[in-house]
């Protein structure tokens, strides 16, 4: 201990807050997503909400990333790049 001096070890309690896992199992049991799997022509999984929580962002089975309205991107770089300078998204309609 005496090559790294005195180590002070602050013990606190870290508050996390998990709050889309609920949400996200509700919509699946209630089969929310089904309209954007026939959209996107394949199974989705839901990975997070984005626009402070308005748009839920979907990964699907080929790696595609997709939002609630449209696909992001073909892949995960095209997605961040889309959102970072607000590229196009291609819409379902």
């Amino acid at each position: 201990m005496k090559e790294f001096g005195n180590l002070v070890i602050e013990d606190t309690i870290n508050d996390e807050t998990h709050n889309t896992s609920m949400r996200f199992t509700n919509n699946v049991n209630n089969g929310s997503f089904k309209l954007e799997e026939n959209y996107a022509g394949e199974k989705l999984v839901p990975v997070g909400m984005i626009d402070s929580d308005n748009l839920m962002l979907f990964v699907s089975e080929s790696g595609r990333v997709y939002i609630s309205v449209g696909k992001l991107g073909e892949n995960g770089k095209e997605a961040w790049e889309n959102l970072i300078n607000k590229g196009e998204v291609t819409r379902w309609w």
